[in-house]
């Protein structure tokens, strides 16, 4: 659906697929290709930059500081 930008909201983000580690990492890869091909002009309509941000929300300091650590891992394993 067109629009100017688009947001991704997820609740609870520690239990995101929490049975399959690999299979989170496959949807934080996923995500992240959206976001750079939402950044990216290349390809867009009239070349404009659409907004395409993910919130992923945890309760604690300490899931936030996990998930990030493993979306970077997650991230870096592409490369």
């Amino acid at each position: 659906m067109p629009a100017d930008g688009y947001l991704i909201v997820v609740e609870n983000a520690p239990q995101l697929l929490s049975s399959s580690a690999e299979d989170r990492h496959t949807l934080f890869r996923i995500l992240y290709q959206a976001v750079r091909h939402w950044a990216s002009p290349l390809g867009q309509p009239d070349g404009k930059v659409v907004p395409f941000k993910v919130l992923l929300l945890c309760d604690r300091d300490e899931e936030a500081a996990l998930m990030r650590q493993e979306i970077a891992h997650s991230i870096d394993k592409m490369w």
